[in-house]
C-alpha cells in the first residue's frame, strides 16, 4: 500500500538523487510472495535491480485545460529553451503522452520542424 509518507520519501530520494537500492528497499513490500507456511513473506525476487545512481524523472502537471495552442506555447516558450540551458548534460528526456493537445497538428508540425526525424 502506497501512503503518503512513504510518497514524500520518494520525492525526497528524488531530490538528493534516487538509488535503485532506495528504490527496491522501497517497493520490497509491493510484492507479497504467497506460500504456505507464511503467506506475508516479502520476496525480493522481482527486485533484480543494478545498484547504481540512476536520475530522478520528474513529473509536472498543468492546472488549467491545455489545448493544442497552448501546449504549443508552452514549448516554444518554456519546455524547449529549458533543454537548450547551458547547465544541462544534454542527456535529458522530455516525453508526452496521448493527450489530444499533444497531437494537435501544430504542435507536430512544431516538433517535426524542431527535431526532423525524431518526432513521428
Amino acid at each position: 500500500m502506497y501512503t503518503t509518507e512513504k510518497k514524500v520519501q520518494i520525492v525526497t530520494w528524488g531530490n538528493s538523487g534516487l538509488s535503485l537500492n532506495a528504490v527496491s528497499d522501497f517497493f520490497a513490500n509491493s510484492f507479497p510472495e504467497w506460500a504456505t507456511p507464511n503467506p506475508l513473506t516479502i520476496s525480493r525476487r522481482f527486485l533484480k535491480l543494478k545498484r547504481q545512481w540512476t536520475p530522478p524523472s520528474v513529473w509536472a502537471s498543468v492546472r488549467e485545460s491545455v489545448n493544442g495552442k497552448k501546449y504549443l506555447e508552452l514549448l516554444q516558450s518554456q519546455i524547449i529553451p529549458a533543454f537548450n540551458a547551458p547547465n544541462l548534460d544534454n542527456d535529458e528526456w522530455f516525453k508526452h503522452d496521448g493527450c489530444p493537445a499533444h497531437n494537435h497538428r501544430a504542435v507536430n508540425d512544431y516538433l517535426n520542424r524542431k527535431f526532423p526525424n525524431v518526432v513521428g
